[in-house]
């Protein structure tokens, strides 16, 4: 798997959320498939951050505490982009 099999995935994540939550009823239910559609988006996008700096990471062979190391001190929003971005791909190459 690489790292834009995450980024395909958690955009289907979102879209299949969203599907759901055109026929949610109950605010409650709406808000937390809105929730969960904005950290799949956000995910989605912190991923195509690695992938542009990085390029198509494959997970069985990466070292994610090295890709961590190496974004450390670049510009405060970058850096945690890149960082969260690493983070989705550590656990998806978990699961």
């Amino acid at each position: 798997m690489n790292a834009s099999d995450v980024y395909k995935a958690k955009l289907e994540e979102a879209s299949r959320l969203e599907g759901r939550l055109a026929k949610a009823t109950g605010e409650d239910r709406r808000e937390r498939l809105s929730d969960g559609i904005d950290e799949a988006e956000l995910d989605a996008e912190n991923v195509a951050h690695c992938v542009a700096l990085w390029g198509d990471i494959d997970l069985e062979r990466a070292d994610f505490d090295a890709l961590l190391k190496e974004v450390e001190g670049k510009s405060l929003g970058g850096c945690q982009r890149w960082r969260f971005g690493v983070e989705v791909l550590r656990a998806a190459a978990q699961n």
